[in-house]
Formats: structure tokens, sequence, C-alpha cells
């Protein structure tokens, strides 16, 4: 079990895969089943992810979060959520992620700014 993909962004996500190498070159009977709590961005990550390594475990991590208003606002975020096919995730052949974020949702998002201060 690794971390979620939005801990392990940029060179880190490079670690990660490269350790994920490392661990079946040693244990090539272990699967790796990331960690994605929830239903927003880190799931389509994690599943792009999952089709690209070759110890790939045979479910996802899909959920840790039980508040429906939290889940709901995560399907809402994008489209297409993703879908499951023959044990596979639908994932577009294409670069890029597969999904859209709704223009809808980012209109009522609530925006901050953080700021350093010199």
């Amino acid at each position: 079990m690794f971390n979620n993909l939005t801990v392990l962004s940029g060179v880190k996500h490079f670690k990660c895969i490269k350790n994920i190498y490392k661990c079946q070159a040693f244990f090539a009977s272990l699967h790796c089943i990331p960690h994605s709590a929830n239903h927003c961005m880190v799931t389509v990550f994690t599943l792009h992810m999952m089709r690209s390594i070759p110890n790939a475990g045979r479910y996802p991590e899909y959920s840790i979060e039980f508040d429906e208003a939290i889940n709901r606002t995560a399907r809402d975020l994008f489209s297409p959520n993703p879908e499951v096919s023959g044990g596979l995730p639908d994932l577009p052949p294409e670069p890029g992620w597969g999904i859209r974020i709704n223009d809808g949702w980012l209109q009522t998002a609530s925006y901050q700014k953080s700021e350093l201060k010199a």
C-alpha cells in the first residue's frame, strides 16, 4: 500500500513508481494498491497509475468517506466519472486524464488564496 498520489506528486510520483518496481523485483507475488480514499481527482490519478504498473492490485481502494455530501461534491467536480468495464477502469487511450472539470462546479466553488509573506 502506498500513500495517495496527490501527496506523491511531481518528482515524488517518479519515486513512487520506482519503488513499486523495486518491490516487484523482491516480492513478485505482492500487489500494489495505492491509497485513494475518496471520489475526487485522486481516484482518477490512482486508476491511471494502476494501469501503468505491472503489479497493480485487482481492486483500487475506492472510498473511506461515508459522508454522502462529500462524495456528491466530488462526483460533480468532473465528468465522465470513472467506470469499470470488464474488470478494468474505462480510461481513454489518448493522453490526458480522460475527464473534464465541470464549469458549473467551478462557478459555484469557493476560492481561497494563499500567499507567502516575505
